[in-house]
């Protein structure tokens, strides 16, 4: 879930506890949030996404392979 999305899933949240679930402006923020999920779930689903993940993965081995000079 992306940063945007969850400042708008709190404003929603806020927006539905002081005005309502009849409020047009919970409406618009509904209307919002659920077309950003659609966005970011075609995007985990697309194959640029594992591209994008796999070069921000931490790699258990951080150091080089010891040479035979090393000793």
């Amino acid at each position: 879930m992306s940063r945007h999305l969850q400042y708008l899933n709190c404003l929603r949240a806020k927006l539905k506890a002081r005005y309502g679930d009849d409020d047009d402006a919970v409406r618009e923020v509904e209307s919002a949030v659920n077309a950003l999920e659609e966005v970011e779930a075609r995007y985990r689903a697309s194959p640029a996404f594992d591209v994008a993940r796999g070069a921000t993965e931490i790699r258990p081995n951080f150091m080089p392979a010891p040479n035979s000079a090393m000793g």
